[in-house]
């Protein structure tokens, strides 16, 4: 059976104040579109218009919108796609994790952590739920497989492209991150990232003790987020914890994704943090904006 039909067999339609507008040729917020813009929305009930999807929907309806979402917009024309750049947060709940083997550093077989099951049980409390995409990079071959323009399969699959948070957990040294089986030097990151931020707003995590230490960090903090085009980047001055820079990395996640208008209270966000977590301000836990 289609994928698309198997979601409608499971969902409800929404509630309709005016059902019989799916026979009357109008979208479902009474757009007054033309019949030629309209299609299918994922209730299986009833029509809509792109500006539904990028106007009325988000708003009015957002669990709607957070299942349609979640489905990958599946009904969605490409137009729509196009005018999704501008999409709130709120509707753009997801988080790409690039990670590093944390255990063959020391040849440690039963060394297994990873910042991916805190992150999905954060994910579970909050509604609705983060969607997570998680891979294991160890070297520069398997980064630019990901990151680089124009081929890298981030930039190819849109359901990447509008995620708002990219999140690198690795081991760092002012400047680079260290995978392992390789270093990452500034220049790679930065030619990978390039553009990143160029259509949709979004942030670069560097879940990595010392990125950003002393001058040659901060010169890569400034060179990244120019080349990156991002609207801010975070992580460290410092050797980190791991346990005290994940339970700082969940609070500005957490909050970042609940706060109504993130991206013009990301200083705050980030303020909140320092000011509620003693280890954050310890660690050096920095944010960068242009």
């Amino acid at each position: 059976m289609n994928p698309l039909k198997r979601w409608l067999r499971r969902v409800r339609p929404r509630q309709s104040a005016a059902p019989e507008l799916a026979t009357q040729g109008d979208c479902y917020f009474q757009h007054k579109s033309a019949p030629a813009d309209l299609f299918p929305c994922i209730d299986g009930a009833n029509l809509v218009c792109a500006r539904c999807c990028t106007e009325s929907c988000i708003p009015r309806t957002p669990q709607w919108f957070a299942r349609c979402s979640a489905a990958g917009h599946p009904t969605w024309p490409k137009a729509v796609w196009d005018m999704s750049a501008n999409l709130p947060v709120s509707a753009r709940r997801k988080i790409v994790c690039l990670e590093t083997y944390w255990g063959n550093h020391n040849a440690r077989l039963f060394q297994d952590m990873s910042v991916r099951p805190f992150l999905e049980a954060l994910s579970t409390q909050l509604h609705p739920e983060i969607l997570i995409a998680h891979r294991f990079v160890e070297s520069i071959a398997q980064l630019s497989y990901y990151m680089s323009y124009p081929d890298g399969l981030c930039w190819r699959d849109r359901d990447v492209l509008d995620a708002p948070v990219i999140y690198l957990s690795f081991h760092g040294s002012p400047g680079a991150l260290i995978g392992s089986l390789e270093s990452v030097d500034a220049d790679t990151l930065c030619k990978s990232f390039s553009g990143w931020g160029g259509k949709h707003a979004n942030l670069v995590h560097f879940g990595a003790c010392s990125v950003f230490e002393g001058e040659a960090g901060e010169a890569f903090a400034r060179t990244f987020l120019a080349a990156s085009g991002c609207r801010a980047i975070t992580g460290y001055a410092t050797d980190i914890d791991w346990m005290d820079s994940m339970v700082t990395d969940l609070l500005f996640v957490r909050r970042f994704f609940e706060d109504p208008d993130p991206w013009r209270n990301l200083r705050a966000i980030h303020e909140s943090v320092l000011a509620d977590f003693e280890p954050a301000r310890r660690l050096g836990y920095r944010l960068y904006m242009p």
